[in-house]
């Protein structure tokens, strides 16, 4: 008999219903990542990775103390990440904001690690090769509204395409406001067409405004199932 089975023998398996225990404790996990390493979990070598682990796990309680490292995520971490390394399909802004949101909590968690006191040497170890990725998270957050849609102010060749649109819509509306105030049209009245330039006549200095009422109310003549007002 070799020493996992002193360890974890299938008898020892049978009588904490081994399966079930997993599955219970996978429903504890903050993410669907947490809950496939619980259901990953197997019989650990040898009595020194065991206390390895059992070190871990204290320190990581003693951490939880304060509030649970990780916060919940309802999506799935697995199938975002999977995405991330294939590009198949791309990922969205609203992904991006997911995968921000993500990294937040990682650089979070670690920062507890490190500035646990007193320390927490084995979980020190297991993230002592994770990158400070807090840079990228702050320019998602600066270019992704919490949608993940791009914000108006993402770069500056963007501030000044949107407000060149702004202006040229501006300059279109002040121009079809003054058009329909400021011309009238001859259609044939008094021997005139289109602007009737230089006359003087209603058709050419008064425009109409045309508002329908839905159901009914004041206005001018029967039109259809409302009624139809004229304002000169």
């Amino acid at each position: 008999m070799d020493e996992t089975e002193n360890i974890f023998s299938p008898a020892t398996a049978k009588a904490l219903e081994w399966p079930d225990l997993k599955a219970l404790v996978a429903e504890l996990a903050a993410s669907d990542l947490g809950r496939q390493r619980v259901h990953d979990l197997a019989p650990l070598p040898g009595t020194d990775e065991l206390e390895a682990h059992r070190r871990r796990y204290e320190e990581a309680g003693r951490l939880g103390g304060d509030g649970r490292l990780v916060p919940s995520f309802e999506s799935s971490l697995g199938e975002l990440l999977e995405r991330l390394e294939t590009g198949r399909p791309p990922l969205t802004g609203a992904d991006l904001k997911r995968l921000a949101a993500m990294l937040r909590a990682t650089g979070n968690a670690v920062a507890r690690v490190r500035a646990a006191d007193p320390p927490c040497p084995g979980l020190e170890e297991r993230v002592a090769g994770l990158a400070d990725l807090g840079e990228l998270v702050a320019e998602i957050d600066r270019r992704l509204d919490r949608r993940g849609d791009v914000k108006d102010d993402a770069t500056p060749e963007l501030v000044a395409l949107r407000k060149r649109i702004r202006s040229v819509r501006d300059d279109l509306y002040r121009d079809l406001r003054g058009f329909v105030r400021e011309h009238g049209e001859d259609l044939g009245e008094h021997g005139g067409h289109e602007h009737g330039a230089g006359k003087v006549y209603d058709e050419n200095v008064r425009v109409p405004l045309l508002v329908r009422l839905p159901g009914g109310g004041d206005g001018g003549g029967e039109t259809g199932a409302g009624r139809t007002g004229m304002v000169t």
